[in-house]
């Protein structure tokens, strides 16, 4: 069973393929726009057998198709064995009809139809898993953390980084993260902040931007291979936070250019306080002598 995987601008895709029982599968999520869709298509064609087969393709994920999106599924039946199964979302449902081919489909009842052409209970499972991740993917994806993603990413890196980012995403419930020194980081930050209720909307997004940027830009000089992390404790009066890093440290650097950044993160909170970091985790390498911002609120 071969796989191809592809992810740029606002299209995702995974294909399987079992050249032994003419069988391919396709999902697909995301905007099936003409440039995205067209360097899908270069990496299909390089993959795909010569033979006829038989194809699954799953558009339940997907929001809009273009012309060439029809095409390449117009495509798929030019080189069916029997049939096309297709699982299309109303959109693409909406425009194969409009097209006058929605008919030359067959309509799938998913796993049922899976199991009649003979795929394999292991590639299901991984169809089943990927398509999963897929619908997590979508509806995160129009939330405010990703919004920051957009902000400092360009357009066609966005996915991509949701996906990187989203493997942090099972540990933002404990007391720490630790993560790259990078500023789109910034968006797992206000995660963390929103998973445990911290600040409202714009203070979290002010706070998490902030104080990533500092340490990226002062602490590291913009490398990508330090570390930050940042602790939350919640008692019954007071929320503290640390963010920490190993970068420079304070001195020259580490806090300068923060200006009316850490003014405004003083109105923020009830007190701040800037220090020296503590001994870096196990693998941490320091560049210095790092810096500890400690922020302390009142619970409301």
């Amino acid at each position: 069973m071969k796989t191809l995987q592809f992810s740029k601008y606002s299209l995702s895709a995974k294909v399987w393929m079992d050249e032994e029982k003419k069988n391919v599968i396709l999902l697909f999520s995301g905007s099936m726009d003409t440039i995205s869709v067209n360097e899908f298509k270069d990496k299909l064609e390089g993959f795909l057998s010569n033979e006829n087969m038989d194809y699954f393709v799953d558009l339940s994920l997907v929001k809009y198709i273009s012309s060439t999106g029809l095409g390449i599924l117009s495509m798929f039946l030019k080189n069916k064995r029997e049939r096309v199964i297709i699982i299309p979302s109303k959109n693409v449902k909406e425009a194969l009809s409009m097209m006058d081919i929605y008919a030359l489909f067959q309509e799938s009842n998913e796993i049922r139809d899976m199991e009649q052409l003979g795929i394999p209970e292991e590639v299901m499972k991984d169809f089943i898993d990927t398509k999963t991740h897929a619908e997590k993917i979508q509806i995160e994806y129009y939330k405010r953390w990703v919004k920051i993603l957009r902000d400092l990413l360009p357009a066609d890196q966005v996915i991509k980084e949701v996906h990187n980012i989203g493997k942090f995403l099972p540990s933002i419930n404990a007391d720490t993260i630790t993560f790259p020194s990078e500023e789109k980081y910034a968006a797992l930050v206000y995660k963390f902040f929103e998973t445990h209720s911290i600040l409202d909307e714009e203070a979290r997004e002010f706070v998490a931007k902030e104080l990533v940027t500092n340490s990226v830009i002062h602490g590291y000089k913009g490398s990508a291979t330090g570390t930050i992390q940042v602790y939350i404790n919640k008692g019954e009066d007071k929320i503290k936070i640390e963010f920490r890093d190993w970068g420079k440290g304070f001195g020259n650097s580490s806090t300068k250019g923060t200006g009316n950044g850490l003014t405004m993160i003083k109105k923020i909170f009830d007190e701040v306080n800037i220090t020296i970091s503590p001994p870096p985790p196990k693998g941490v390498i320091a560049a210095g002598k790092g810096t500890t911002i400690i922020l302390w609120k009142k619970n409301p």
